[in-house]
């Protein structure tokens, strides 16, 4: 793979950024692990970027996507270890998440250890796979153990009708504190994520002004070839 640090020198201030939002901060901050590619590919993906009105890291993944054919896919690649896989890439997201709080709290002059999630349910099979239910319930356990308060809101958009039945299923492994603190909102998220983010930190398919464009990956291999 490329060496990070040489890559990122080439922009001027060692950063990459579209409209002034980090993008891949991971490649600043985190040591990368051997299945990027396949994380991009399986997980939504799942993207580090931007901040809300008060400096908290924004954590924005396309689960919608993720859920069926995909979810079957990822636990093929990963065989017998696919449940600890999923589990280390939640880890790596949550220590990058940490580093991303660090960072903000130097920027902005005071404390940030919370962080905003927005979860995009859009392309959500009907039938989602069971293993990513059970994803869900060791990632809140994990959670509640290792990381408690560092959720500041969850926002759970684009969110179809057979959410509804899996979300009263999941709901009760959260704690009631967290479980107040998410937010199930349909197609008009809009106006609410901008109660709370300002529009240039969101994609414009968010309700923001940023230009950035999610990557469409078709294969892990595409995958690879952003890194």
């Amino acid at each position: 793979g490329k060496d990070t640090s040489d890559w990122l020198s080439s922009r001027p201030d060692g950063h990459l950024v579209v409209g002034g939002v980090e993008l891949w901060p991971a490649l600043r901050q985190m040591v990368l692990g051997n299945h990027e590619g396949a994380w991009i590919f399986f997980g939504g993906p799942c993207m580090a970027l931007g901040h809300d009105k008060q400096g908290r890291p924004i954590h924005l993944q396309r689960a919608g996507v993720a859920s069926g054919k995909r979810m079957a896919e990822a636990c093929a690649y990963f065989g017998r270890e696919w449940q600890q896989a999923f589990m280390s890439r939640n880890i790596f997201f949550q220590e990058l998440q940490a580093a991303r709080m660090e960072d903000a709290t130097q920027r902005f002059g005071h404390l940030v250890t919370q962080q905003v999630v927005i979860m995009d349910m859009a392309g959500m099979s009907f039938r989602p796979d069971q293993r990513a239910l059970t994803i869900f319930r060791d990632f809140a356990g994990m959670m509640s153990r290792n990381y408690p308060e560092t959720l500041y809101k969850q926002f759970i958009i684009n969110a179809p009708r057979v959410f509804s039945a899996i979300w009263r299923i999941v709901r009760v492994w959260l704690d009631p504190n967290t479980r107040e603190k998410v937010h199930v909102l349909g197609s008009t998220f809009a106006p609410t994520l901008l109660q709370h983010i300002d529009a240039h930190q969101l994609p414009v398919e968010y309700g923001g002004t940023s230009p950035y464009k999610f990557p469409v990956v078709k294969s892990i291999g595409e995958g690879e070839a952003l890194w």
